[in-house]
C-alpha cells in the first residue's frame, strides 16, 4: 500500500505541473491572440500554428500515457493511473487558468475542450464533472488491481465506453452541427474557417447527462466489487 501512495503521489505531481503548463501556454496565446479576454468566435490563427495545436493536445494524452505505463505492470493498474492524471491535469489547468487572468467567469463559461478530431466545445463544468469521476474510477482501479486480479467486468466496459461516447457526441454536436451546413468540402483550410466563425448556440444537458449517468453506473459497479475484493482480503488475513 505505501508502494502505491508514493507512486500515486508521483502521478499526482506530474499531473499538477502539467495542468500548470498547459495553463502557462494558454496563457501565452490568449495575451496573443485574446488581449481583451477570450470569446467566441474564435480569433484568426495560421493555419500550421493550429495544426501545432493540435499535435501539442496528441502529445499530452501521450505524455499522460507514458507515466501511467511507468507507475505500474499491470494493465488495469496503468488505466486506473492514466484516468487520475488525465483528471488532475484537466482540473488543474482550470485552476491554472483562474489565477492568472481569473477565467473563467463561472463553471457555465463555454471553453473549447478538444481539437481532435473535430472541435469540442461545452461549458467548464462539463469536463470537470467527468474529471471528478475519473478520478474516483480510477482510485478503485488502482485499489482493486494491487495483484493485478479485479479487471473490469464486460458490462461495466460497455458502460464507460457507451458513457464516454455519448458524453463525446455531446461537446461536438453543437460545432458538426454548424459544420455539416457550412463546410462544402473536406479540408482543413475549411475547419479552420469554420471555427473563426462559430458561436456556441446550445450544449445539450440532457444527452450530456445520459452519459454521466452511464459512466457514473459503471464506476459504481465496480466501486461495489473492489469493495467486496478488499473485504474479502480483509476477513482471509483475520
Amino acid at each position: 500500500m505505501k508502494e502505491i501512495r508514493n507512486k500515486l503521489l508521483m502521478v499526482l505531481g506530474f499531473s499538477i505541473a502539467m495542468g500548470f503548463l498547459e495553463a502557462a501556454v494558454v496563457v501565452y496565446l490568449r495575451e496573443l491572440y485574446y488581449p481583451n479576454g477570450f470569446q467566441f468566435p474564435l480569433q484568426k490563427m495560421p493555419i500550421w500554428l493550429i495544426q501545432v495545436e493540435i499535435w501539442r493536445e496528441a502529445a499530452t494524452i501521450a505524455m499522460l500515457s507514458f507515466v501511467a505505463c511507468l507507475a505500474s505492470t499491470y494493465k488495469w493498474q496503468r488505466w486506473g493511473y492514466f484516468l487520475i492524471a488525465f483528471a488532475v491535469w484537466d482540473i488543474i489547468y482550470y485552476v491554472g487558468l483562474k489565477l492568472w487572468l481569473n477565467w473563467p467567469e463561472s463553471l457555465f463559461t463555454w471553453d473549447v475542450l478538444f481539437l481532435i478530431p473535430i472541435t469540442w466545445v461545452g461549458p467548464v463544468i462539463a469536463p470537470i464533472v467527468i474529471a471528478v469521476i475519473m478520478m474516483v474510477l480510477g482510485t478503485y482501479l488502482i485499489l482493486g488491481n494491487q495483484q493485478g486480479k479485479l479487471p473490469l467486468a464486460k458490462v461495466e466496459i460497455a458502460q464507460l465506453v457507451l458513457g464516454s461516447l455519448i458524453c463525446i457526441v455531446s461537446f461536438i454536436l453543437d460545432y458538426a452541427t454548424q459544420w455539416m451546413t457550412q463546410i462544402q468540402e473536406l479540408s482543413f483550410s475549411q475547419f479552420v474557417a469554420l471555427s473563426e466563425s462559430y458561436l456556441p448556440q446550445s450544449f445539450n444537458w440532457w444527452l450530456y447527462g445520459l452519459g454521466v449517468v452511464i459512466i457514473a453506473l459503471g464506476t459504481v459497479s465496480y466501486m461495489r466489487a473492489t469493495h467486496a475484493q478488499l473485504k474479502h482480503q480483509r476477513y482471509e488475513v483475520e
